[in-house]
């Protein structure tokens, strides 16, 4: 039995090329370049667990029965889901286990193909909304329409697409080999759900030749983990079209049986920069959101995570901060290169997984994590933190030196530098915070 144990998942990048012709040879070879990324989690001993999407291959296999209409019976689909979940796990398969050979390393890799349990009046199943296949004139699809009785819809202005349900998993049935998997080391599951369906999804980039929404992948994933004894995480990115919606989530989030639900600003980093003027919230609302999420975790029905970029010395902080066990505290400064790092998919070594790429400081690829870890110079943008250094708002703050201007990554993503934060509830107008505290630091402060 391993003593430690990860989840990977394959997006659809990972697997089928975003650039080519998806022929079965660059699908090979993007699933072996993925395999890449996986090896230095086996050669530190973990238990690896892959899962993986399937849209843009069953949407190809779709395809072939099309064409092959009238020279061979077509396949439902639910056979081709089975027979592309087949295909995906020969090739993640046969990739990892010639990389493992490859450095002489002796281990079974096994692929599992998976069926579920689900509602038999589950809405999505006679309300379907789930696009598939290929893209088609409105005439073309009213006649495949009538001729096989699928769905139809209008994805986007004139693109018609098949549309079939995508029913909420109950449990999985195959309960034995995931208790063997818990048993090899797999202990948890995060995913991401950032509202309902159209919010979350408008977020995220569609796999190629794939609209299979997000949403549903992470509610599926969600079922199964929680049907299953894997504690079940979920993330949520707080921005302007769900900070409304959190009451709802939280029932949702109950509902969903997940053991921990992790709450946090969205910061304009990746993609969202190109939109933070759609979704980055006003400073102006950290106050009724943390009011918000001390009622939740006042209410007790579900232990919820506020995440380090909420908050800061507001008269909710004791709750916010509040431990696991229950124990109150306050926020006592980003612990990213102090504490805790991160591990990316390629190599890289952040000290925390939100930092953008310009706070790299090394790839265990080339490095050992040791040797990276040792190094106090890598880590000295927070090791050696300067409270000369702060500006603005955060150089006057009374809470400055414990504080260090909050979140780093949230500081950086919204001001281009670590050292000043306008999302703190200190500096936030129309404010609430802890008034009485602020004026007995100022007056400690000046003597």
């Amino acid at each position: 039995m391993v003593e430690k144990s990860v989840i990977i998942a394959l997006g659809g990048n990972a697997l089928a090329p975003s650039t080519g012709s998806g022929t079965i040879a660059e699908q090979f070879a993007q699933t072996r370049a993925s395999m890449k990324v996986i090896m230095p989690f086996v050669r530190q001993g973990f238990g690896v667990a892959i899962t993986h999407g399937n849209g843009p291959q069953v949407g190809d296999e779709l395809r072939r029965v099309e064409l092959s209409e009238g020279k061979v019976p077509a396949l439902p689909l639910g056979v081709a889901v089975a027979a592309t979940q087949g295909t995906i796990g020969y090739m993640i398969e046969q990739s990892l286990q010639n990389a493992l050979l490859d450095e002489d390393i002796h281990r079974d890799v096994v692929s599992l193909i998976t069926q579920v349990l689900v509602r038999a009046d589950d809405p999505a199943i006679t309300r379907p909304t789930k696009f598939i296949g290929e893209h088609y004139p409105q005439a073309r699809a009213e006649e495949l329409s009538r001729k096989y009785g699928w769905h139809i819809g209008e994805q986007s202005e004139g693109i018609w697409r098949r549309v079939v349900g995508s029913p909420t998993p109950l449990r999985i049935n195959n309960g034995v080999s995931i208790k063997r998997m818990v048993d090899a080391g797999v202990t948890g599951l995060s995913v991401s759900v950032d509202g309902d369906q159209a919010v979350h999804d408008a977020i995220r980039l569609p796999a190629k030749r794939s609209t299979a929404s997000s949403y549903q992948s992470a509610l599926r994933a969600i079922s199964l983990s929680a049907a299953s004894s894997l504690k079940t995480a979920v993330i949520t990115q707080v921005h302007r079209g769900n900070i409304d919606d959190l009451p709802r989530m939280v029932e949702q989030m109950i509902e969903l049986g997940v053991d921990a639900w992790q709450v946090q600003i969205c910061m304009p980093l990746g993609r969202l920069l190109k939109h933070r003027h759609k979704y980055l919230i006003d400073p102006a609302q950290i106050h009724g959101l943390q009011e918000q999420l001390a009622g939740f975790i006042d209410d007790g029905r579900l232990p919820i995570v506020v995440a380090d970029n909420i908050g800061y010395y507001g008269r909710r902080e004791p709750t916010l901060r509040r431990s696991a066990q229950g124990t109150k505290s306050f926020w006592a400064g980003c612990m990213a290169g102090c504490r805790v790092l991160a591990c990316c998919a390629n190599g890289d070594i952040k000290g925390c997984p939100s930092h953008p790429r310009e706070f790299v400081v090394g790839n265990i690829r080339n490095t050992p994590l040791a040797e990276i870890w040792g190094d106090p110079q890598r880590f000295a943008y927070n090791t050696a933190f300067k409270e000369e250094r702060l500006e603005g708002g955060c150089a006057r703050c009374p809470f400055r030196r414990i504080c260090r201007a909050g979140c780093t990554s949230m500081a950086y993503a919204v001001t281009g530098t670590i050292y000043d934060n306008p999302f703190c509830i200190q500096r936030a107008p129309a404010g609430d915070g802890l008034t009485a505290v602020t004026e007995d630091a100022e007056a400690s402060d000046s003597q």
